[in-house]
């Protein structure tokens, strides 16, 4: 990786490697009738995890592991930033009475803890913001 690459991305390519990731996203899977949650399959080292990830932009590709990597981290953030069902569904704004989001709510609870077993915790190093107005280092990642 060059010397001219921005920190954040460099600290997301030195996560991967040093944790042995990969995302293999589907994009023609979804979270029941969430059209923009599209499930991944989370591989740390021999560990596979079955996840699904807000992709709004169309930016899950299996060639940009970084992006992939900071979709799921702006999951996992929310996730662990909120504490219940309910307001995780506020906060994504999302249908508390679908059956499918609270069985993969409950499976989140599930997998979550054996995640981060594996990379301990984590920070995404792009802010969430940044992501979504598309600024600073998340326009270099959507080049890559």
């Amino acid at each position: 990786m060059s010397s001219n690459i921005d920190p954040a991305i460099k600290k997301l390519q030195e996560f991967i490697d040093n944790h042995n990731i990969s995302i293999k996203p589907f994009n023609n899977l979804f979270l029941g009738h969430f059209k923009h949650y599209k499930q991944i399959v989370l591989t740390i080292a021999n560990e596979q995890f079955s996840l699904f990830v807000y992709d709004e932009f169309n930016d899950l590709t299996e060639k940009n592991q970084l992006l992939n990597l900071c979709l799921l981290f702006n999951e996992l953030e929310t996730y662990i930033n909120t504490e219940d069902y309910l307001e995780w569904c506020r906060e994504l704004e999302l249908d508390s009475k679908s059956t499918e989001l609270r069985v993969y709510y409950m499976d989140l609870r599930l997998q979550y803890p054996k995640i981060i077993d594996l990379i301990g915790t984590f920070e995404s190093p792009i802010a969430n913001y940044d992501f979504h107005l598309n600024a600073g280092p998340i326009q270099s990642l959507r080049k890559l």
